[in-house]
């Protein structure tokens, strides 16, 4: 039988961010190579959403202790990197504008709203797969 150390606490929402990182890089690259070299952004937003879900419900197969505790920590690490990213992109120099920073506070609201969502369904999936160490005979 193969034994495989489950990482707790930190080390796990670490390995669990890059693995969402990773996934969703993947998913902004193989959607050209799947739909064709001029997709739709309603089909790149589908298809990443449910590779977030993916995401999170392995995740949470692979936290069965906590589950939810860990998944809110993957999400605020997620959205804190995704919230410096579209701070970078948007704040280039020379452009200080008031409505500039409106515009980044609601795509963060947005985006930090799509993590959550995401996170709930993908949580809640895991449950399918993986029941909670709690329910097993120790």
């Amino acid at each position: 039988m193969l034994y495989i150390k489950k990482l707790k606490g930190w080390s796990a929402v670490v390995r669990d961010t890059i693995m969402f990182i990773a996934i969703a890089i993947i998913g902004f690259l193989a959607v050209p190579v799947i739909f064709g070299p001029d997709p739709s952004r309603n089909t790149l937003l589908i298809f990443n959403i449910l590779l977030g879900i993916i995401a999170f419900c392995i995740s949470g197969c692979m936290m069965a202790d906590n589950r939810w505790r860990h998944l809110n920590k993957v999400a605020l690490t997620v959205c804190l990197i995704i919230s410096i990213i579209i701070v970078i992109t948007f704040l280039t120099p020379f452009r200080y504008d008031l409505r500039l920073i409106g515009l980044i506070v609601f795509d963060i609201l947005i985006s930090v709203i799509g993590i959550y969502i995401m996170m709930a369904l993908g949580g809640s999936l895991s449950f399918i797969f993986v029941k909670s160490d709690s329910s097993y005979q120790k």
